[in-house]
């Protein structure tokens, strides 16, 4: 959507061939947090960003003047374009920025004995994913645990073991710190079983 501000008159030199044209913009939000935009007008266009803030309500410039621009690290609120020429200006649809924020993981509860049901407790920026590992004391390598991506995983093993959660979401990874459940009796094998 644009909105159309007229302007003063004819740019200087496109009085008569080809006209004047005031600006219009469609702000692409496709590929954010790059915005990007798509204009049309007589050049040269200029480019005015500005920034709402969440509480205030009350618009500030950006200071920036690309066609295009990166969110990344901005606070979160709301953005738009004005698209100026001399035969008028354009302002683009506000977009709500959300910024991302990478996740972290623990899991609850630190140690248990079998079963035991172990919870991933995530914060960031959701939606979030999940991955089970345990660790394997011969190799001491963290291996994925098959089907094991739900928030909450429930470990039943015969000998002692340690697990832990890989949580993932769109900016990012974090891994939980290691957690220790013990069987429910003695590990097989053992004389006293």
């Amino acid at each position: 959507m644009t909105l159309l501000i007229p302007g003063r008159g004819c740019c200087a030199g496109a009085a008569s061939t080809p006209p004047c044209e005031a600006p219009t913009v469609v702000l692409d939000t496709s590929t954010a947090p790059i915005l990007t935009t798509a204009t049309t007008g007589t050049d040269p266009l200029t480019f005015s960003w500005y920034y709402i803030h969440p509480e205030t309500h009350l618009p500030a410039p950006v200071p920036w003047d690309g066609a295009d621009i990166d969110l990344t690290g901005r606070p979160d609120g709301q953005y738009y374009v004005i698209v100026s020429n001399c035969c008028g200006q354009a302002m683009s649809e506000v977009y709500a920025w959300e910024a991302c924020v990478p996740p972290t993981a623990i899991v609850e509860p630190a140690e248990g004995i079998s079963p035991q049901l172990l919870t991933a407790l995530a914060t960031g920026t959701p939606p979030f994913t999940y991955q089970w590992q345990i660790l394997d004391i011969p190799t001491m390598l963290w291996l994925n645990i098959y089907l094991a991506t739900a928030d909450t995983y429930l470990a039943d093993p015969v000998v002692q073991s340690f697990y832990r959660v890989i949580v993932t979401n769109d900016c990012g990874t974090a891994e939980s710190g290691d957690v220790t459940v013990n069987p429910a009796g003695p590990p097989p094998g053992d004389p006293e079983a």
